[in-house]
């Protein structure tokens, strides 16, 4: 559990939402602190959640607008108060009326309860809850819900979190130090592999389209020569012509179904896979970066 994380990464998004840092840094940490463990182990797991750690800095500033406009929601001094309606006064009974008969409220009284009763003194009407809305599905719109995937993936790629710099990082430096020749022959191992991959896809490339040139050169020719004999021998022995055509015939279709899978292997296959092992590669840079801050941070509490 990395509470620290938590809280540079909620720093970060509430300075996003235009809120000053130092305001930011106290509103984190108190959120933070006021988590039990098993909330912040839950949090920390979800730090590299772009959407839900802006639904959490968006309630954070709401908190924070709601602190500062609450005393000015407060009544004036001089406001008059409110006035109440006067309680019904209990009808009386008439010394005419019989005894054991319920006293019957007037005519005007009988008019004027009704409106007493329908207008309640006092009443505040209660603030609404914005309702969430609805998940958009997923199958009726694939292309925004791929720009959402791919937006938050690139914003996972940009974000950092980064410990906090006025801690003491005497051991961490001490334990890199010592470690040094562990993790420097370990990076220069991955990125001696990563050079080692793209430079064999890229050599393949050129490979292929040699070797595509040296087909089409020698197949051509044994197609021709063959079709070319195999007319010639039609007016000597139509069975020897129709041998040689039909193998010329061969080697041309084999040569062009040849063709065109190492054509579509050397100028789409291959980039597609150099451009992905340097997108992993990107990623994998970028993680031992994160790692770095992680063991950081780490450190600082020993």
């Amino acid at each position: 559990m990395d509470k620290n994380k938590l809280t540079a990464v909620l720093v970060h998004k509430l300075e996003e939402y235009d809120v000053e840092r130092n305001t930011a840094i106290i509103e984190a940490k108190s959120f933070v602190t006021a988590l039990s463990d098993t909330d912040a182990e839950k949090l920390s797991l979800l730090a590299e959640n772009d959407a839900a750690m802006s639904k959490i800095a968006l309630s954070l500033k709401k908190k924070l607008q709601g602190t500062a406009a609450r005393p000015a929601q407060s009544a004036p001094a001089g406001a008059a108060p409110e006035r109440t309606a006067p309680a019904p006064q209990a009808p009386t009974q008439s010394p005419n009326s019989p005894a054991g008969t319920a006293p019957q409220p007037s005519r005007a009284r009988q008019a004027v309860r009704p409106n007493i009763q329908s207008r309640p003194i006092n009443s505040a009407k209660a603030p609404s809850r914005p309702q969430p809305r609805p998940a958009a599905d997923e199958k009726s719109n694939p292309a925004q819900s791929a720009d959402a995937s791919r937006q938050e993936r690139q914003s996972e790629k940009k974000l950092i979190s980064r410990p906090d710099p006025n801690a003491d990082y005497k051991k961490f430096y001490i334990i890199l130090g010592c470690s040094s020749p562990l993790w420097v022959l370990l990076l220069l191992a991955v990125l001696t592999l990563f050079l080692f991959v793209i430079g064999a896809l890229a050599f393949s490339i050129a490979a292929i389209i040699v070797a595509i040139v040296a087909a089409v050169a020698i197949g051509t020719t044994l197609a021709v020569v063959g079709i070319v004999y195999g007319i010639i021998q039609l007016f000597e022995y139509a069975p020897i012509g129709l041998y040689e055509i039909g193998l010329g015939l061969k080697i041309g279709g084999y040569l062009m179904l040849g063709g065109i899978l190492a054509y579509n292997l050397a100028v789409r296959a291959l980039p597609f896979l150099i451009k992905k092992v340097f997108e992993l590669a990107v990623y994998t840079a970028h993680k031992v970066v994160e790692l770095y801050f992680y063991l950081k941070g780490a450190c600082a509490d020993l």
